[in-house]
Order: structure tokens, then sequence, then C-alpha cells
């Protein structure tokens, strides 16, 4: 298979940040690929933006200059949903079609987590780690403003849509939120990575980051945090990423060999 099967790729090409940016369609959905300007590293592995592509882009780039590729699929207003995860399934198996890595990074950015959690509970075969940025791990929480936050009506509205939940109290009662799951992240030995900000007004991390830390360690999982202690839900990642980038490309090959 051709290694420079994107030189040609019948996407719509654009510079994203000095990088040659290909957007797509599969089965419909938009879905974006941001190619290295240097050699693709052995391996040929990708960094799988959940959601916000391009918001906070640190990591990205650093990566991009060490030879992944960056990506992207539409899941907006899903919320993890099992529309969602089909769509990222249907976006992973284009990608190893095409000879990238068999081991998925996958970041989960704010609502990004309940599709990056999900996904990789139904199909952690795939994964290779994750990494958690102020992540919404119970949508009860966010957006629906069971804890110490506020209700966010209008995308309460739109994620009880997206699940087909008949009723808020079927909402409330469904039992399939990424902290519900962990114990298949820990047994499948994922490695996850959670950037938290201690004072997030928005995705408070006593009741998503802080719990999903604490569930892993206690199943055995491999988790690491970096916790922000000041810090509210923006800005998301680092403005040095390195710890980041260090995390992803030591482990990028560890769940998928050790399946």
């Amino acid at each position: 298979m051709s290694q420079n099967f994107i030189t040609d790729f019948p996407g719509t090409r654009s510079d994203w940040n000095g990088y040659a940016r290909y957007d797509f369609k599969l089965d419909g959905v938009d879905c974006i690929l941001v190619k290295p300007n240097v050699p693709e590293a052995a391996g040929r592995p990708w960094y799988h933006r959940a959601r916000f592509f391009g918001a906070f882009p640190f990591a990205d780039l650093a990566l991009l200059e060490r030879g992944w590729c960056v990506t992207s699929t539409d899941v907006v207003e899903l919320y993890g949903s099992p529309e969602a995860v089909r769509r990222l399934n249907r976006f992973y198996d284009f990608m190893v079609s095409k000879g990238y890595h068999k081991g998925a990074v996958i970041a989960g950015y704010s609502r990004g987590g309940l599709i990056t959690y999900n996904w990789a509970e139904k199909y952690p075969e795939k994964v290779a780690c994750l990494y958690l940025d102020n992540a919404v791990c119970d949508f009860k929480s966010w957006p629906g403003g069971q804890g110490k936050v506020r209700r966010y009506e209008d995308e309460w509205q739109r994620c009880m849509k997206a699940y087909g939940f008949a009723s808020e109290q079927e909402a409330l009662d469904y039992k399939d939120n990424p902290l519900d799951h962990l114990d298949v992240i820990a047994k499948a030995k994922i490695p996850v990575l959670h950037v938290t900000a201690m004072k997030d007004t928005v995705v408070t991390a006593g009741e998503n980051g802080e719990i999903a830390v604490k569930r892993l360690k206690e199943l055995g999982g491999i988790v690491e945090v970096i916790r922000k202690p000041e810090a509210d839900h923006h800005p998301h990642c680092l403005e040095n990423p390195q710890p980041i980038v260090d995390f992803i490309e030591r482990y990028r090959d560890f769940s998928v060999k050790n399946k």
C-alpha cells in the first residue's frame, strides 16, 4: 500500500498552521486529516481529536512535528451517543484500511470525553491510549446539571435527543456513561491521561475527571493525571505540551501489544 496515498487524497486541501489539511466525507460525515510535513513516524501513528478540532492545538502541532497525522470526524451534538460511536468506529476502520496504526490515540476535550471513553469501552482492542482534558465523564453532571454546576438546557435537550431518551428520567437512569464502565478500560490496560483544571466552573473536576482517575486507580488501571490547581475550564491542554506528548509517545503501542 502506498505510503503517500494522502498526496492524491480526494478531499479539499487547505493550509492549517502550515500543514496540509484535507477535508472529506466518509459515508456523508465530515472528516479532517492533517498531514505532517516530515516523513510519517514509524507505524504511521495518528492522533484523533474527538471534538473541538483546532482549539488549543498545542499537542496537535507537537505531534505533527514528530510525524504524526492529526484527524477528526464530525460527532457534533451527539454527546457520545451510539451514533457518535458508530461514526468514530467507521473512521477508525477507514484509517486502518489506509495503512495507519491499528492503535488509535483519542483526545477528548470537554464534552469530547463522552465519545472518547464510550468508543474505547466498546472497542478496547482498537485503542492505544486516551488523553482526556477537562473532560465530561457523566452527562448528568454536564450538561444535565445534576451536581454543582448549572444545567445547560439547550445542550441537555440535544443530548437527550441524541440518545433517543423518551423522558428526562430515562436519561437520569441511564447506566452507560463513561464513569459506569471504567472497569472495561482498566481491564483492557488502556493507558489514560487526565489533564484536569481543579477550579473548572463548567465541567466540575470532582464530578468527572477526578472520579475517573480515582476509579481507574482502584480498578488497577493505567492512569496518570496532570492537575492545574488554579485553572478554569479554559484554556485546555498545556502551552508546553511536552508531558502530554511524552505520555502519548510512551504508550502509542502499549495497549495494542498487550491485548
